[in-house]
């Protein structure tokens, strides 16, 4: 599954957008430093990096 959202390019294997459904990313910059984070539409993390 691909999906584009202001210019950049999301792509999602179909089992794991079968698993999760719809997912969020989000930029965390705090006292563990800065990374982007996965979510699925539930709220839990999936993966970050």
């Amino acid at each position: 599954m691909e999906q584009v959202v202001d210019g950049i390019e999301f792509v999602v294997d179909e089992n794991t957008f079968n698993q999760f459904g719809a997912v969020v990313v989000d930029f965390s910059s705090g006292f563990l430093g800065k990374r982007f984070m996965v979510n699925y539409a539930g709220g839990s993390t999936v993966g970050s990096c």
